[in-house]
């Protein structure tokens, strides 16, 4: 039986995530459950004079056949991809173990460098029609050559915006040389000179940038007087040639520490008419970007009054990342984490890999905190992982101190069906904060981690305003 790929309409809300990367490697799938007997063969064309990696993975009909079920498809695929060598050519043979089924569909990749895992992000380039993996059947994928990315322009553009350019703690990894920030200003800004205003400074998501998504968002809601009141809002660009800082100092990264809560703030509060104490000033965000909010506050509590965080990555690490034993990682993430690793940088794990556990002598410059083949922790290393899970800091006096400076200036929000299973480890920060007596705001919703984006953003918008406002 012959099949031929077909290219599918199915697309993600987070095709833009290209960043800069190293190649890949060969690397089989992880080990599947025993309950999954059949192994899907074929093979899969590149294009013609295309030197690239490829991501073969299989997905049940039901994740394809539902848009919105994009990027739980996403994160189902990587769980279980065989990726082919990044200087793969010609057409290449596959065999991939399949759990599900017993009709599955056959997706392919291609992820040439410089994407990382962030290739799977787009719409998969070859989607085979439903297989029986119960009869003998060849698959054959064909992936067509990849459409050229538009050039990059200028989003920070147009009236009341502000675009800073700072020096980029970018380390060893290059990169550009400076980091932007976009300060989208109230509709007043110019009328009356001697008015200050609060500032929210807003976190990006993996892949994300200054310019755009939630600190444009905000700035809309607050001019459509919604909730009242003004603040100057800035975007802050976080992202690297490995996908993301989480603002610690890496040799890898570069100084990310300080850069936020001494270089950015200082640049703002230089140049625009802010109220410059913390009392006014508030650092939010969505998934990455949440996570980093809550992070960069609980560590710095002298300079910023409130937070609010949206679907943050997992606040308590261990919830989210090991299963019930508390030795294992959880299937999906050590097949995820799997997949990284044999795509190299960019990536979402390996983000956190390159600031919490580098080190030089390993072959990429960092250290997994799980073994690839058995998902078994590895002490060392996850040790260092917890150190940088909030949740942790609340056992700690010192840490405990900090958090205390934002009783009731602490805003927290998931949905339950959130794909990347952040839901779990959110409430169980929140029920942390409850434990030690932190008065703070936990809005679970059925929202799913992307999209409904007015509704995920209105309240936490109404809370920082109440916070930060002038008088």
């Amino acid at each position: 039986m012959r099949l031929r790929a077909l290219v599918h309409p199915w697309g993600l809300v987070l095709a833009s995530l290209a960043l800069a990367a190293c190649g890949g490697a060969t690397t089989p799938p992880v080990e599947v459950p025993e309950a999954s007997p059949r192994v899907a063969r074929g093979t899969v064309t590149l294009p013609p004079e295309v030197e690239a990696g490829v991501v073969v993975s299989w997905l049940e009909p039901e994740l394809l056949a539902d848009p919105a079920r994009g990027f739980e498809a996403v994160i189902a695929a990587g769980a279980h991809a065989l990726v082919l060598p990044a200087d793969s050519t010609g057409t290449v043979p596959f065999e991939l173990p399949v759990a599900g089924g017993p009709e599955v569909h056959l997706v392919a990749w291609l992820a040439p460098p410089a994407r990382g895992v962030f290739a799977m992000y787009a719409r998969p380039g070859a989607v085979s029609p439903p297989v029986d993996l119960r009869e003998e059947t060849r698959v054959e994928l064909t992936l067509e050559a990849p459409e050229e990315p538009p050039p990059a322009e200028e989003r920070c553009v147009g009236e009341r915006v502000e675009l800073f350019e700072l020096p980029a703690p970018r380390g060893t990894a290059g990169g550009d040389e400076t980091a932007r920030l976009c300060a989208y200003l109230p509709a007043d800004y110019e009328e009356d000179p001697a008015r200050r205003y609060p500032v929210i400074y807003s976190l990006p998501g993996m892949g994300g940038s200054h310019a755009g998504g939630v600190a444009e968002l905000l700035r809309t809601l607050l001019d459509l007087g919604n909730p009242p009141g003004d603040a100057i809002v800035v975007g802050v660009d976080t992202s690297t040639p490995t996908g993301a800082s989480y603002l610690v100092d890496s040799p890898i990264t570069g100084p990310w520490a300080d850069y936020v809560t001494r270089d950015v703030i200082a640049a703002v509060d230089g140049r625009l008419r802010t109220l410059p104490e913390r009392d006014h000033r508030a650092v939010v965000g969505h998934s990455t970007g949440g996570f980093n909010a809550v992070s960069i506050a609980l560590r710095r509590p002298e300079v910023w009054g409130t937070i609010a965080a949206s679907s943050p990555d997992a606040l308590d690490f261990a919830s989210w990342l090991l299963d019930a034993s508390g030795r294992r990682a959880q299937p999906v993430w050590q097949g995820w984490i799997h997949t990284e690793d044999a795509l190299g940088w960019p990536g979402q794990l390996i983000s956190y890999a390159v600031e919490w556990s580098p080190d030089a002598a390993a072959p990429r410059g960092f250290r997994w905190p799980i073994d690839l083949r058995t998902g078994e922790v590895i002490d060392e290393v996850w040790a260092r992982w917890l150190a940088e899970s909030p949740v942790t800091w609340l056992d700690d006096d010192e840490g405990l101190a900090r958090a205390r400076r934002f009783d009731d200036h602490l805003y927290l929000t998931c949905g339950r069906p959130d794909e990347p299973l952040l839901f779990v480890p959110t409430e169980r920060f929140h029920e942390a904060l409850d434990r030690v007596g932190i008065t703070h705001t936990w809005e679970p919703t059925e929202l799913r981690h992307q999209g409904s984006v007015p509704d995920r953003f209105e309240s936490m918008l109404r809370y920082v305003m109440a916070r930060i406002g002038e008088s």
